[in-house]
């Protein structure tokens, strides 16, 4: 089964020569991922060619929320998606559950398409408390939302960022224990710790339907080879 990719580039560029020299290097692959880029640099990813998505959004598309970057602006710059609820996201700015789920509606009624990151921390996992935590954190993301196909869930557990991931079988696990949570099919990616040396391993998992990459895909030769194993 192809999974489907998405590069959260996070803030790693800052210079726009860098982020046309990573274009440059990654044009022939650009209908394998979706790149999410900085929002300054979304619409020279989009005239390039590239799938879009957003880091974050807003929970309205209009007002007096100084900072903030609403779904319908990304829309109009060329994102057809976006994350939200990323555990950099909801731990540097504070985010709690109930604003995740206002979040969630307004992209979706914007018309974007939804990758909801969850993930637990190494105490909570620690406790043995994994899938009562993320259980809650579905539970609050997701009320009130009763169409499911435009949402992805990535499953990110917050101690393997930028470490080494859980083991297969855990990992399937809980990729099995979220979609039983739904009456209907729920697509699952994983994230954590995802680079060229694991993903053979990883890609193994059956029953996950693509990645969240961080670092591995900002270098385009280790993000290459990730591209090559799961396409």
């Amino acid at each position: 089964m192809e999974k489907i990719l998405v590069s959260n580039q996070k803030m790693s560029f800052d210079k726009l020569k860098d982020v046309e020299e990573y274009i440059s290097k990654m044009k022939d692959y650009k209908d394998k991922f979706i790149v999410a880029p900085s929002n300054i640099y979304l619409k020279t990813f989009a005239d390039s060619g590239f799938t879009c998505s957003g880091q974050n959004v807003y929970s309205q598309n209009k007002g007096a929320f100084t900072g903030q970057t609403s779904a319908s602006a990304i829309k109009d710059l060329g994102a057809k998606y976006t994350l939200i609820g990323h555990s950099e996201t909801r731990s540097y700015l504070k985010e709690d559950e109930e604003l995740i789920n206002e979040k969630v509606k307004n992209a979706l009624e914007t018309g974007l398409t939804v990758f909801l990151c969850i993930g637990e921390s190494l105490k909570i996992k620690e406790e043995g408390k994994t899938k009562e935590f993320l259980k809650k954190q579905l539970d609050v993301n997701l009320k009130d939302v009763e169409d499911l196909s435009n949402l992805y869930i990535s499953y990110e557990p917050i101690w393997s960022i930028g470490s080494t991931p859980p083991s297969n079988e855990e990992i399937e696990d809980i990729v099995k224990y979220i979609k039983s949570l739904f009456k209907e099919d729920v697509r699952v990616l994983y994230g954590g710790g995802v680079n060229e040396k694991n993903i053979e391993e990883l890609n193994k998992i059956p029953d996950i339907n693509g990645y969240l990459i961080g670092g591995a895909s900002i270098i385009p030769e280790k993000f290459i080879k990730i591209i090559e194993v799961t396409k």
